[in-house]
C-alpha cells in the first residue's frame, strides 16, 4: 500500500475494527452493552460516563432548585420590606403632619398683631413679671385688662385648634388640668399669660434655652412631651430685632399620637406594630408612644432596650431581623419623620409569622425539583439503554461507509498533490513526516514508505529540516504563515524557496494537529528580479552621470543627495522599499535639467527670476518625465512632493504627515547639498551655516524630525567628515572612492 497520509492508517484501522465487529467469533459488544455488563475498558468507561453525566445533571437540577427557592425567598423578603417600608412611610408622614399642625398653631400666635402688641407693652413697661408671677395659678390673668383677656382667649382657641389640648372648654376658661397648653413669656423667660398648667416635675425653659428651632423633647420616666418655641417680635420692630418674648407650647405624646400609628394594624399580620422612637442628644434611644406588648410584659417606661428600633433609627428604609423591646424576633423597617430628623417611626412584624410562608414555599420548590430531576434521570437511563443497540448498528454501517469514503478521499488527495509542481509534506507535533507528495519524494530520492514517520531533519537535512520544524510549531500557535528559505545544493549553488504553512486538525487533541507545508522553489524568479534591479540601477546611474555632466558645478550632486538621504533614512528606520525609492528618486531628481539650457546651468553671476524659475521647475519636470514608468516604490510620487512644505504652502499644497517621508527626507538632503555646494554664481555655505538655515525653516518648509536627524548625523556621527568635501569647487574636487 503506498504511503501518503494519516488517512490511510485510519481507514485500515476502521476496516480492521469493522471485520472484528462483524466476525461471529469476536466478542459481541452489542450483547455486552445490552446486558449491562461491559466487556472492555472502553465500554465500561462509556457507561460510567453516561451515569456520571446523569448524576451531574441530577445535582445541577437540585442546585438549580435550591437557587430558585432562594430567589423566591429573596423575592418574598423584598415584598415584606416594601410592605413594611410603605406602612412606616405613611405613619411617618402622619406623625410629621401631627407635629406640623401644632407648629403652625404657635407660629400663628407668634405672628398675631395682638400678641405682638401685648408683649411689646409688657416689655416696655417691665410689668410682665408682676402681672403673672405664678403661671401655675388657677387664673393668673384675672385682673388683666381687655387686651390680656383677648390674648388669653386667642391662646385658648389656638391651643384647642392646634391640638395642644383636648376637650371643649369655655373660651374664658384657663383650661385647668389639661396636659398641654400655650404660654407667653417675656425675654427673661417670665410667664406673661398662659392657658394650661406646666407639667409637674418638668423644668420650664430658662432664658438661654429660648430659641427657635425644630421640635424638642421633654422626657420623664414614663412620659414624653413635645416642646415648641417661637419668637415674638415687637409690633413695629424690624425682622432683625431681638424678640420681645416667646410663645411656648407643650403637649404630651400619648394615645392621641399613638392612634396615628395604630391605624390599620388589625389586619397587618401577627405581631404587627408601629411605634415612635427618638434619639436624644446623648445618643440614647427613647420610646415616645405606648407599646403594644409593654403593658403585659414590662412596666411602663420610655427607657426599654430595643435593638430593632435602634437598627431602624440608624438605617431607615432597610429591613433586618432583630430582637424588639420585648425580646421577640421581628422583621423591622424604619422611616424618619419629616422635618423631625431625630424621630423614627418603627414598623415591625413577628419574624416567625413572616418567614413561615417563605420557608414553606422554598421547601415545596426544592422537593418538587428533586422529584422532577429523579424522574428525568430515570427516563434518560431508560432511553439510553434502549438506544444502545440502535446506535451500535448505525455505527457499524457508518463505519463501513466512512472507511470506504476515506479510502476514496486518500486516493484523490494523492492524485491531486502528485500533480502539483510544488513540494508538499505534513508534519505532526513531534516534527515527523506524516505525508509527502511524489515531487518531494523524488527530490529527496527516497520512497514514500521510508519517509513516513521519519524526522524532517533526517529527510531534508539539518538546516532545511529545522527551519520547517520551527515554522510548523509557529503555525500551530499563530495560524497560517509564510516564510522563505535559502539553501545550497550539492554543487554549492544557491536555492531559494517560499514555504506556506497551514494547520490541519487530525484529531480532537492539540497534539494530534498536523501542519501542511507547501514548498515552492523561486530561485529563478528571484535571480531574474535581482538582475532587473541591477540593470535599472546601472541605467539610473548612467542618466545621473549624463545629467551631472551638463553642469560641472552640480557634478555628482545626485550622488551626494543620495548619500545624505540614505543616511537620514537609516536613522529614521525607513523600510527597504522606501530606501530603494529614495535612492532612485535622488539619482533621477535632476533629469529635468536636461530641459534647461546649459548656459543657464553654468552661468556665472546671479540668475534672473526667469532663469531661476526654469531651474526650480526642473524638479517638477523630472517627475513629469518619469510619469508612466513603473517602479517598485513611490519614486514618481516622491519627486512630485519634494517641493511641498510641511506648513501646507508649497507645491503641491500638502501638509505635515500627508507628505511622503521619502519626499521630506529628499527635500532636506537636496537643500543641504545645494547650500554647501558651490555654484557658478555663488560660493557654498559651510556645513554649520547650512544646518542653521535648515533649522530656521524647520516646521514651516522642512520636517523638524528630518532636520533633527541631519543635525544628529553631523554632530554625533560621521556626517561632518564625510560631507566636508561637498564645499569644494570643481577645480578643487578630487575623485574619491566614496
Amino acid at each position: 500500500m503506498p504511503a501518503g497520509s494519516c488517512s490511510f492508517t485510519n481507514a485500515d484501522e476502521m476496516e480492521r475494527n469493522q471485520k472484528q465487529m462483524t466476525d461471529p467469533h469476536a466478542p459481541s459488544k452489542r450483547s455486552a452493552l445490552l446486558s449491562g455488563k461491559p466487556s472492555s475498558p472502553r465500554v465500561r468507561l462509556m457507561v460510567a460516563g453516561v451515569f456520571g453525566l446523569v448524576f451531574i445533571a441530577l445535582g445541577a437540577a437540585i442546585f438549580a432548585a435550591v437557587g430558585l427557592a432562594e430567589r423566591e425567598s429573596e423575592r418574598a423578603m423584598t415584598q415584606w420590606r416594601l410592605n413594611l417600608s410603605l406602612v412606616a412611610q405613611n405613619r411617618a408622614e402622619a406623625v410629621g403632619e401631627w407635629v406640623a399642625k401644632r407648629t403652625r398653631a404657635i407660629t400663628q400666635v407668634a405672628d398675631n398683631p395682638s400678641i405682638r402688641l401685648l408683649l411689646t407693652l409688657a416689655d416696655e413697661s417691665g410689668a410682665g413679671g408682676q402681672a403673672a408671677k405664678d403661671a401655675t395659678s388657677s387664673d393668673p390673668l384675672a385682673e388683666a385688662g381687655p387686651e390680656r383677656d383677648y390674648a388669653r382667649t386667642l391662646l385658648v382657641v389656638a391651643a384647642e385648634q392646634g391640638g395642644l389640648v383636648t376637650g371643649s372648654q369655655s373660651v374664658a376658661a384657663n383650661l385647668p388640668g389639661q396636659p398641654g397648653g400655650l404660654m407667653l413669656v417675656d425675654r427673661a423667660a417670665r410667664p406673661v399669660i398662659g392657658t394650661g398648667i406646666w407639667p409637674e416635675g418638668l423644668t420650664r425653659p430658662a432664658a438661654p434655652d429660648l430659641h427657635a428651632g425644630p421640635p424638642r423633647l421633654l422626657l420623664q420616666e414614663d412620659h414624653a412631651w413635645l416642646l415648641l418655641i417661637r419668637p415674638v417680635k415687637g409690633i413695629q420692630d424690624p425682622d432683625t430685632a431681638d424678640p420681645r418674648g416667646w410663645v411656648v407650647g407643650w403637649t404630651p405624646l400619648d394615645d392621641r399620637l399613638a392612634a396615628y400609628l395604630r391605624h390599620g394594624d388589625g389586619n397587618a399580620g401577627e405581631g404587627a406594630e408601629s411605634y415612635l422612637v427618638a434619639r436624644t442628644e446623648s445618643g440614647e434611644l427613647r420610646h415616645l408612644t405606648p407599646l403594644a406588648q409593654q403593658a403585659i410584659e414590662r412596666p411602663a417606661t420610655l427607657f426599654l432596650p430595643d435593638p430593632a428600633a435602634d437598627f431602624a433609627s440608624r438605617h431607615p428604609g432597610e429591613m433586618a431581623k432583630k430582637k424588639n423591646y420585648a425580646g421577640r424576633d421581628v422583621l423591622v423597617v424604619g422611616q424618619k419623620v419629616p422635618k423631625v430628623p431625630d424621630w423614627t417611626v418603627v414598623r415591625t412584624v413577628d419574624a416567625s409569622f413572616a418567614l413561615a410562608g417563605v420557608r414553606g414555599q422554598r421547601n415545596q420548590v426544592i422537593v418538587f425539583a428533586i422529584l422532577l430531576a429523579a424522574v428525568v434521570a430515570a427516563l434518560v437511563l431508560l432511553v439510553w439503554r434502549h438506544g444502545v443497540s440502535v446506535r451500535l448498528a448505525s455505527a457499524n454501517a457508518a463505519q463501513r461507509s466512512l472507511a470506504e469514503r476515506l479510502r476514496r478521499q486518500s486516493r484523490f488527495l494523492e492524485a491531486v498533490t502528485d500533480g502539483q509542481p510544488t513540494e508538499i509534506l505534513a508534519l505532526d507535533n513531534n516534527g515527523r513526516i506524516q505525508f509527502v507528495n511524489q515531487r518531494l519524494s523524488e527530490e529527496i530520492g527516497a520512497d514514500r514508505e521510508e519517509l513516513i514517520g521519519k524526522p524532517v531533519e533526517a529527510a531534508l537535512g539539518a538546516h532545511s529540516g529545522r527551519s520547517l520544524r520551527l515554522l510548523a510549531e509557529a503555525t500551530r500557535d499563530e495560524g497560517p504563515l509564510q516564510d522563505t528559505l535559502e539553501t545550497e545544493d550539492a554543487d554549492g549553488e544557491r536555492r531559494l524557496f517560499v514555504i506556506n504553512a497551514i494547520p490541519l486538525k487530525a484529531g480532537e487533541a492539540h497534539e494530534d494537529e498536523l501542519v501542511l507545508l507547501v514548498r515552492e522553489e523561486v530561485t529563478a524568479f528571484v535571480e531574474e528580479r535581482e538582475r532587473r534591479e541591477r540593470t535599472l540601477k546601472r541605467l539610473v546611474g548612467t542618466l545621473a552621470t549624463l545629467i551631472d555632466a551638463r553642469d560641472p558645478f552640480a557634478a555628482r550632486q545626485s550622488e551626494r543627495v543620495v548619500d545624505v538621504a540614505t543616511s537620514l533614512g537609516h536613522g529614521l528606520n525607513l523600510t527597504l522599499r522606501e530606501m530603494e525609492a529614495i535612492e532612485i528618486a535622488g539619482r533621477l531628481m535632476n533629469i529635468g535639467k536636461m530641459l534647461v539650457p546649459r548656459e543657464i546651468l553654468i552661468k556665472e553671476g546671479r540668475l534672473t527670476p526667469e532663469e531661476l524659475k526654469l531651474v526650480r521647475d526642473s524638479l517638477k519636470r523630472s517627475a513629469d518625465l518619469l510619469t508612466g514608468v513603473e517602479f517598485d516604490g513611490p519614486v514618481v510620487e516622491t519627486l512630485k512632493q519634494i517641493q511641498a512644505r510641511v506648513d501646507g504652502t508649497g507645491d503641491p499644497p500638502l501638509q505635515g504627515s500627508d507628505i511622503l517621508m521619502t519626499a521630506r527626507i529628499l527635500a532636506v538632503a537636496n537643500a543641504f547639498v545645494a547650500m554647501v555646494s558651490p555654484r557658478a554664481h555663488r560660493a557654498g555655505l559651510s556645513i554649520d551655516e547650512a544646518l542653521a538655515e535648515l533649522q530656521k525653516e524647520a516646521g514651516t518648509r522642512f520636517d523638524r524630525g528630518v532636520v533633527a536627524a541631519l543635525a544628529h548625523q553631523i554632530e554625533n556621527l560621521d556626517g561632518r567628515r564625510r560631507w566636508a568635501k561637498f564645499s569644494q569647487s570643481p577645480e578643487e574636487a578630487v575623485p574619491t572612492a566614496d
